[in-house]
């Protein structure tokens, strides 16, 4: 309680940055203490898990009540949730092109002037358009609305891990984890709501459903394109498939061919009605793969070894080269389980130039599902991150947007540990429904 405490604290002053950076990190110290006394305290794993569901639910509550600390991007999901209520459009025009028009009313014009980058257009994806015009809707350029949404999305994802299985421990792990309360509820980042759907991509491809998968996984996609590196893995049919033997090719064909075909369907059609608006979020996302670079982790290491000109392109092949990798491990394995949908994000965002904090929570809902302790340790620990933007741009030696190698190293040294503490492999957890992969 006291970590979200903490939150609320931090964020009565948003003029300063000083507040903010302080409630920030020891809302994290907090919760990173609380998470380790619940991974070395066997009696956590004997508390019930309706008390587990009522403690995150309260924390959430708390933390609601939070301004942003230490961020803006919530401006833009005003700003966006507005032009696509009134328009359909929130791509074609960068806020930039609203600057010095007086027909808007003194809100939307204060609004406007807190918008980061604001000569880039929309880089959020159709569902998250849709979202932010629903919380439009409900209360214009207020922020309440979607943190309902988010603390309705992140207690159904808690929700979802207990009826499949999970542990009081774990759901522990995940109710404190500082993480979700400063990101997904306090500062108000739909992220959650990737890990919510790729979840539910999961455990419908433990059930066999090859057409319900390929829908969850393109409403993931459109809400973050980031959700695209788990479907290598998801084209591989279960042992589990009803009806269909996944070792004959040509039922292996099937289900590839009917996953990706929803998927793309999916993806198509949340598209369709935004881009005959005006565009879509295709020119942000070229500009925020081509030049922003922020915490930047292995791919610090890339970046130190070659040319300016090849780092991106190397960073992107080793993604698609360490996927391929995690596929044959997968399928390497004598009795394959549940795709490691957490290893494929985990990867990404270790050679990504770009990991602001809140992508971690896109692995961390399956992490806690498969039991890895490795990404809520480093989750945990990207907090610190906001180091970056709040302290190091002040000191002339340190380059804005950079994170200093020490921070780095911090990072991946907890992550590697932590995994190495926990290297025995883990079956994912037991479930009554039909069809669904045993330990």
């Amino acid at each position: 309680m006291a970590s979200a405490l903490l939150l609320v604290w931090g964020g009565a002053d948003v003029g300063d940055t000083a507040w903010q950076l302080t409630g920030t990190l020891g809302s994290a110290a907090l919760g990173s203490a609380a998470l380790l006394w619940i991974a070395f305290d066997e009696r956590f794993g004997r508390v019930p898990v309706r008390r587990v569901l009522a403690l995150a639910l309260l924390l959430r509550v708390v933390a609601a009540f939070a301004s942003p600390l230490l961020e803006d991007d919530h401006h833009r999901y005003l700003w966006d949730g507005w032009r696509t209520a009134t328009t359909l459009d929130p791509y074609s025009l960068a806020p930039s092109a609203f600057f010095g028009d007086a027909s808007l009313p003194q809100h939307w014009q204060d609004l406007l002037g807190a918008i980061n980058n604001p000569d880039i257009p929309s880089i959020y994806g159709p569902v998250q358009q849709a979202l932010f015009a629903l919380g439009h809707a409900v209360a214009p350029a207020a922020l309440w609305p979607l943190k309902v949404l988010w603390v309705a999305a992140d207690m159904a994802l808690l929700w979802l891990l207990a009826r499949h299985g999970v542990g009081a421990r774990w759901l522990l792990a995940y109710a404190l984890h500082p993480l979700v309360l400063k990101e997904a509820i306090a500062s108000a980042h739909p992220d959650a709501l990737v890990a919510l759907l790729l979840l539910s991509t999961l455990l419908a491809w433990q059930r066999g459903r090859a057409v319900v998968v390929g829908v969850l996984l393109g409403v993931a996609i459109g809400t973050k394109i980031a959700a695209l590196v788990a479907l290598p893995l998801l084209l591989w049919a279960p042992a589990q498939w009803p009806g269909r033997d996944p070792r004959e090719p040509r039922d292996a064909l099937r289900w590839a061919l009917s996953v990706g075909a929803a998927c793309t369907a999916t993806v198509a059609l949340l598209y369709l009605p935004f881009y005959a608006a005006g565009g879509s979020d295709a020119a942000a996302l070229s500009v925020f793969g081509s030049s922003w670079r922020f915490n930047p982790l292995l791919y610090r290491v890339v970046e130190s070894a070659l040319p300016a000109a090849w780092v991106r392109p190397a960073a992107a092949l080793m993604i698609v080269a360490g996927i391929a990798g995690i596929v044959w491990w997968w399928q390497r394995q004598r009795e394959p389980g549940a795709p490691p949908l957490d290893a494929a994000l985990v990867l990404l965002l270790l050679l990504s130039p770009v990991v602001n904090p809140w992508y971690w929570l896109w692995a961390l809902a399956l992490a806690v599902y498969l039991r890895r302790a490795s990404v809520l340790a480093i989750g945990a620990l990207a907090v610190l991150s906001h180091l970056n933007s709040s302290v190091l741009p002040l000191l002339a030696e340190w380059p804005p947007f950079t994170v200093p190698w020490p921070l780095a190293l911090l990072q991946l040294l907890v992550f590697f540990i932590a995994w190495r503490v926990q290297r025995a492999p883990v079956a994912p957890p037991t479930t009554k429904a039909p069809g669904v992969i045993a330990p």
